[in-house]
């Protein structure tokens, strides 16, 4: 399950160190072919604050969480009112 966070909405991660703890950013190598995914998302990808690069969906940069522990499990829904699982068209189920 792939969530965004509210506080990203301008399309930058701010999810870092205890955070990223929690909520593992979805890492991918800088030359991941994105032309694979589903165009319907707008799959792009966004340099973390470590120089790193996040895929990004929309303009929601991907996070897991980890607290789910199983395919299918939503458990950081609506945590906190900022995480949400997205959608498959990129916007924030809440």
């Amino acid at each position: 399950t792939l969530y965004g966070f509210t506080k990203d909405a301008d399309g930058s991660p701010t999810c870092v160190d205890g955070c990223a703890t929690a909520w593992p950013p979805v890492v991918v190598d800088g030359s991941v072919d994105l032309s694979a995914l589903p165009a319907s998302a707008s799959f792009s990808l966004v340099d973390r604050p470590d120089g790193t690069k996040q895929l990004k969906a929309g303009k929601w940069p991907l996070y897991y969480f980890s607290g789910d522990t199983a395919a299918g499990e939503a458990n950081g829904q609506g945590s906190g009112g900022i995480w949400f699982v997205l959608a498959p068209d990129a916007t924030l189920i809440k």
